[in-house]
This record gives C-alpha cells, structure tokens and sequence, in this order.
C-alpha cells in the first residue's frame, strides 16, 4: 500500500537522477528513489531503511544502522557494503565521503564514511556552533564554513580544518582577517 503521508528529508540530484529520500509516516521508515528530473518517471527505489548521506561522482552512499552502503546510481543497487561499528549518526553536513559533526566538546571535527579515520579537527574556541556549511566540488576548493555562538564566523580549509579566514562581529562593521593578517 502507498504511505498516506510522507516527509521528504533529503533532495539531491546529478545529471540524470533526482534522489529523493522520504520517511513514510505510516511504517516510519526511510526509503530512497531515483526520479527523472524532466518527467518524474520513478527510475528506482533502494531496498530497506537506508538514509542518504552524500551523492558523489560513482555512487550514492547511504546508511542502514550498522552498515555503510554504496548504491549504484542508475539501479539503486548495493555495490559495496562496509559494517560499521559503532553505527552511523547523522552529521552536520558532508563534504564528499566525509562526515563534519560537532563533538562533545564543541570542536568540529571531519572524519572519513569510508574508514571512520578522523581527517582533522578545529576547536573554534566556542562551545556553542550555531552552524556549519561545506562546499566544494574538487579537493582544492572545498570549505568548510562554521558560525559559532560567540560571534565569530570561521572558513575552514576543508581538506585540513585550517582556518583560511575568520570574521569576529565586534564593534567595529568587519573585523577580517585572513591568514593571520588584519583585512577590513
């Protein structure tokens, strides 16, 4: 029987695909379906409680308790499945196949969908993170932006969590600075 209601949780979509994750109200389970993205035409739907966590070039990873998935993009199909213990939690955001959460301390910290290695850490010296953004495409261009609680906002070389640049609201209209040095 079709859900009688739904909430899409997670959009995403590459050239040929629009990945829709939804929960079904009705069995409050989530499932994941590839559409055309010019007529709607369902193209698939993956098989079991699995929650999208980042589209890449090659696949579309998910997650299902202890299991880290690889879907094939055009099939939905399981391509690789790794057992990961503990389980998977939802993060912050993603960038790539990596993970950005906020741990107990309130440091940012990037960590590896692949092999759970810790990739770098950022203390922003601020318990309290109001949000974090991730961007990029190519590992040269990928940020990290963190916007704390204290006033300050952080952009973080993605690949290492260093910061490129900080912006402290103070008194005065910019407080910038950028590899250490005083910019406005």
């Amino acid at each position: 029987a079709f859900p009688t209601q739904i909430n899409v949780t997670y959009l995403d979509m590459d050239r040929d695909h629009l990945f829709v994750e939804f929960l079904n109200a009705d069995d409050r389970r989530f499932y994941v379906v590839a559409l055309d993205p010019d007529d709607g035409r369902g193209l698939w739907q993956a098989e079991g409680n699995i929650v999208i966590l980042v589209v890449t070039d090659d696949a579309l990873i998910g997650a299902s308790g202890y299991d880290l998935l690889s879907l094939d993009k055009d099939t939905g199909a399981v391509i690789k499945r790794q057992i990961r213990t503990p389980p998977i939690a939802p993060a912050e955001t993603y960038l790539g196949t990596v993970a950005i959460i906020i741990d107990e301390e309130g440091k940012i910290v990037a960590s590896s969908l692949l092999d759970n290695r810790r990739v770098w850490e950022f203390d922003p010296g601020c318990r309290t993170i109001k949000d974090i953004v991730a961007r990029g495409e190519d590992q040269e261009r990928r940020t990290v932006y963190v916007a704390t609680g204290c006033g300050t906002l952080y952009k973080l070389d993605g690949g290492t969590g260093e910061p490129l640049w900080t912006y402290q609201d103070s008194v005065s209209p910019l407080n910038v600075a950028a590899n250490g040095e005083h910019v406005f």
